[in-house]
């Protein structure tokens, strides 16, 4: 059995940081993200190796009419500053990358209060 990978180079957005050169400081990305109605709309994010689920504000989703689930459960976020529990939705996002039209990735997405 064979396997193959392929290396994807993304554009971040962000400040050099003095100290590390350039490697930036604030590494974001800009999305195309799928909206209910079936368009597309930008939306950037901050990236983080260590996570494996993206998370959008309820309210930004609300207001690009983003798919989210109706249901809402209390779930425990864990981050850089801490462990809480907020009352969220569960659901997916499906995006493009800008630099590579046509090419859509589906992955988990809490939708969580601002």
């Amino acid at each position: 059995m064979s396997t193959s990978s392929a290396e994807i180079q993304l554009p971040l957005d962000g400040n050099p940081s003095p100290t590390l050169g350039d490697v930036l400081s604030s590494p974001w990305i800009y999305l195309a993200v799928e909206t209910a109605e079936g368009k597309f709309t930008e939306l950037s994010f901050k990236t983080d190796h260590g996570s494996n689920v993206s998370s959008v504000p309820i309210v930004t989703a609300e207001r690009l009419a983003l798919r989210m689930s109706p249901r809402k459960g209390r779930y425990e976020i864990k981050s850089s500053s801490g462990r809480s529990v907020v009352e969220a939705r569960l659901g997916h996002i499906t995006a493009r990358f800008l630099t590579m039209p046509g090419y859509e990735f589906k992955w988990p997405c809490i939708f969580v209060p601002s």
